[in-house]
């Protein structure tokens, strides 16, 4: 009796909790029959939890040995959706409509987690594990306006707490294993030492005799290789300065050292062979390229001469001024051609400076240092020989386009609604409309190129 009133005490504790939302739409645990808890009697509470249906092995599972932190509904994984449970000791999620956990991750086993960047369509969640593994939550809650980063929030604040506490522990048990199994391994190791360290010191003498040896047999070499040298140098000197050159050559036991380890048999064999130049005209590949005509070539001694021809002509020229007009009659033609001569009565003699307001003044000079920079720009393109000046050369005649419709038509129309007669823009629309040209011709030889 008293084991009956405690299971039924476990039973509404249980409907209490579901009511506030911890099972969703479940509403009510399936009934108990008497004789599971006739069997249940004398056991353990946790034995008569696990003879209830087979839907509840999940509460069973969470609750009854963990306690449960936090549940996060809507948490989709691998385009499945479920809930993820953040337990006191892991992290775990099931799918929806399934009683256990498809995924599992102890806190030690988790190195640490990573989120989605804010404004990101998907709102994720990243464990990554010690062992390189990754596992990805998609969170879905669409219930409000940010309620899938309020619930992905609350799991990373969560998380942030209880890794490094998880990550402490970890370490101080890997401590006192490591300590353990170095007090163990103490005692097997004392009875080995003598005999590996009398193996090491054997395997050390060995080594020590078999240099000793090489160093021996190199040493033999190099002395019978110096002999030989020292033979060879004095029956193939023949006077005093033949050991000049040796101070020119490497150090003589480098030298030795260099032949004694290399071998012509094992050295790589170099089968290039060069070309003569054979030149047939010299004048041609001393002055560069020159264009291939049918015509003929005047040597570098011909282009000398001909300078020299130049200079004496020169110095022997003396002016011819029969057809010149003396210095009276060029003054007075200079006069009668100036404003208010005789031959100007017909023409204004008034300045332009007098005929134009200041401010027009002021805009013209305007024009003309920017219409000179926009074609300083334009002119440094050509010759146009790389994509950076096709590109460039493009943008500077949409430009000067784009000043004669924006700067110098209006300034044209406002010179003529003044009643200002003189053409003052010609000299601008003349430097445009070459540079217009220039770059047309540019273009059709670029598409005859093309085609």
């Amino acid at each position: 009796m008293v084991l009956l009133n405690r299971v039924k005490a476990e039973v509404d504790c249980a409907l209490c909790e579901e009511q506030a939302g911890f099972w969703g739409s479940r509403s009510r645990f399936p009934f108990i029959a008497p004789e599971d808890v006739a069997h249940a009697e004398g056991q353990r509470l946790s034995a008569f939890w696990y003879l209830t249906s087979e839907s509840h092995k999940l509460f069973i599972m969470a609750t009854s040995s963990e306690e449960v932190l936090l549940i996060v509904k809507k948490v989709r994984h691998k385009k499945q959706d479920g809930a993820l449970y953040l337990m006191a000791e892991r992290v775990a999620w099931t799918p929806e409509g399934k009683d256990r956990f498809v995924i599992s991750h102890m806190y030690a086993d988790i190195r640490c987690q990573k989120i989605s960047p804010e404004g990101k369509a998907k709102v994720q969640l990243q464990l990554i594990l010690h062992t390189g593994d990754a596992t990805i939550f998609h969170f879905t809650n669409d219930n409000s306006a940010g309620a899938a980063a309020k619930d992905r929030d609350a799991a990373k604040d969560l998380l942030q707490q209880l890794l490094p506490k998880f990550k402490k522990k970890a370490n101080k048990e890997l401590e006192e294993k490591n300590s353990k199994n170095c007090c163990s391994q103490g005692y097997g190791t004392a009875a080995l030492s003598s005999s590996k360290s009398n193996k090491e010191s054997s395997n050390a003498a060995i080594i020590r005799r078999f240099n000793h040896h090489s160093a021996m047999v190199l040493a033999a070499v190099l002395r019978k290789q110096e002999t030989q040298n020292d033979q060879n140098s004095e029956n193939n000197s023949t006077d005093g300065n033949s050991r000049d050159s040796d101070f020119f050559q490497p150090p003589v036991k480098k030298v030795k050292l260099q032949e004694a380890i290399e071998y012509e048999d094992l050295g790589e064999k170099n089968s290039k062979k060069t070309v003569a130049l054979n030149l047939k005209k010299a004048d041609r590949y001393f002055h560069g390229p020159t264009p291939v005509q049918s015509q003929h070539y005047a040597s570098s001694q011909d282009i000398i001469n001909s300078v020299h021809c130049i200079q004496q002509e020169m110095a022997n020229y003396s002016p011819s001024l029969a057809q010149v007009l003396s210095s009276n009659m060029a003054s007075s033609a200079i006069s009668d051609l100036s404003p208010g001569g005789v031959l100007m009565q017909g023409a204004s003699s008034q300045a332009i400076n007098q005929i134009m307001p200041s401010d027009v003044q002021m805009e013209l000079k305007h024009l003309y240092v920017a219409v000179a920079e926009l074609l300083r720009h334009f002119w440094s393109c050509f010759p146009v020989n790389t994509p950076f000046l096709e590109e460039k050369v493009g943008k500077m005649m949409n430009n000067l386009e784009r000043f004669q419709m924006t700067k110098l038509r209006p300034f044209r129309e406002k010179l003529q609604k003044l009643y200002i007669s003189t053409n003052l823009t010609g000299h601008l629309e003349d430097m445009l409309q070459v540079a217009f040209s220039k770059f047309h011709a540019w273009q059709s030889k670029r598409m005859l190129k093309k085609t």
